[in-house]
């Protein structure tokens, strides 16, 4: 989850959805849809990969990191890692 000024919600998605094109082309991606807050004051970036170990491997890759720069330069974020449980469809 990654909070951030209401007045730069819409910049702060732009960051994000750049990042999630690098993440594209990195392997172990599944998927990683954007959740806008109602409070306009939270994005969710709900990434799904293929493994723990991938999601690792990105945090340290060179593009990430430098995707992450601008985003950290206004937000803050508090990632998870999380097992799968239920799925509903």
């Amino acid at each position: 989850m990654f909070n951030c000024d209401a007045a730069r919600q819409a910049e702060w998605l732009e960051h994000l959805q750049t990042l999630n094109q690098v993440q594209r082309g990195l392997p172990g991606l599944i998927s990683a849809p954007l959740h806008r807050g109602t409070n306009s004051r939270t994005v969710g970036n709900y990434v799904v990969r293929a493994a723990a170990e991938g999601w690792k491997a990105v945090t340290r890759h060179p593009d990430v990191v430098e995707d992450m720069r601008p985003i950290m330069a206004f937000a803050t974020f508090e990632p998870h890692l999380q097992e799968p449980g239920e799925v509903i469809s």
